[in-house]
């Protein structure tokens, strides 16, 4: 019984513990000179990352613009006025697809100078849309033949050409073109 009274008296008791010593935190400050480098590339890049594409939005405004003068004339395009007398449906389709040809002048003159686009008609107007194009041909007839007839033709016979169905090309190729024509710096 002596033993188990000895080792009682070696246990420390709770006045004599200490308390667990815990190093501080480590500092979130870099301690090597590359890290304010890195970070300071990092927001170079980003501000210039900002810059070209508040750049590139502003160039491209007359895109936007264009777009949705677009949209306008191909809803004039698709619902025709069923209050409207035949005639001035007729009209206002022939209008609608006059102003596209119109419209897309307009966005050739905005992209690129005025000495290499204001001249052009006919043929050299195709062969310019076609090579903006990046050389295809999927919608380029369709604006084509819209561009070269379109000034020259009658309002009904330039509603009767132009239907429904190839309304609906024209525009998609319009579209298509104004959102991927290929301006050379």
């Amino acid at each position: 019984m002596t033993d188990v009274a000895a080792t009682a008296t070696d246990l420390p008791t709770l006045k004599a513990l200490a308390d667990i010593v815990t190093p501080p935190a480590p500092s979130w400050m870099p301690q090597t000179i590359g890290w304010p480098i890195a970070a300071a590339l990092l927001l170079v890049g980003t501000l210039w990352f900002a810059w070209r594409t508040w750049r590139r939005y502003r160039a491209n405004r007359y895109r936007r613009e264009a777009l949705a003068q677009l949209e306008q004339w191909a809803v004039a395009l698709r619902s025709p006025d069923p209050s409207a007398a035949g005639d001035a449906d007729t009209a206002s389709r022939a209008r609608a697809l006059r102003e596209i040809a119109v419209l897309l002048k307009r966005v050739a003159l905005s992209a690129w100078p005025r000495e290499t686009v204001a001249s052009l008609t006919g043929n050299a107007w195709v062969a310019f849309l076609r090579t903006s194009h990046g050389g295809q041909s999927t919608g380029t007839d369709a604006m084509a033949t819209l561009v070269t007839r379109a000034a020259y033709q009658s309002d009904e016979s330039l509603s009767r050409e132009w239907d429904a169905p190839r309304t609906d090309a024209l525009v998609y190729a319009c579209r298509n073109w104004i959102e991927h024509h290929h301006v050379p710096v």
